[in-house]
């Protein structure tokens, strides 16, 4: 199933009933809170981890399931594809859903990952993509201005 959010952006899957929440895995500290405070601003509830042992941390001790996981690809202790690895050997974790966020093209290494985001990060792609996997706020979708936020790079 295909479903068009923007008209040059597809986005693939069947959005999920969600909270509204992101789970945010990135080892940039600039990036990570750019990308939280974002995110916070548009109504959504965000968790960090600053690599993937981190976030299986947090989906493990405080039973986290966050509608969309931003994930970085490149990142110290344990990487974008050795986490995807990690979630995709545990049946309740099977069904989370992935942006991957990297300046390199990635292949489709999980069939978690629904985007492929590539740094610096388009914004207006990036927040259309959150309001279709983490609807909490879905009156916010057509209204969010992407040149009120700095380009990430």
């Amino acid at each position: 199933m295909t479903t068009e959010i923007n008209p040059t952006h597809t986005y693939y899957g069947r959005a999920p009933q969600t909270n509204g929440s992101v789970l945010v895995v990135e080892d940039d500290d600039a990036i990570r809170e750019s990308l939280s405070t974002m995110l916070r601003e548009e109504g959504f509830l965000v968790h960090e981890a600053i690599n993937g042992l981190e976030a299986i941390g947090l989906l493990v001790n405080q039973e986290l399931k966050p509608s969309l996981i931003l994930l970085d690809l490149i990142m110290p202790h344990m990487g974008g594809a050795e986490f995807l690895a990690a979630l995709e050997k545990e049946s309740e974790w099977k069904d989370l859903r992935v942006a991957m966020l990297s300046a390199a093209r990635v292949g489709a290494i999980s069939p978690m990952i629904v985007a492929n985001l590539a740094k610096p990060v388009d914004i207006e792609e990036l927040l259309g993509l959150v309001h279709f996997y983490a609807p909490s706020f879905p009156e916010k979708a057509p209204c969010y201005q992407a040149a009120s936020y700095p380009l990430l790079t």
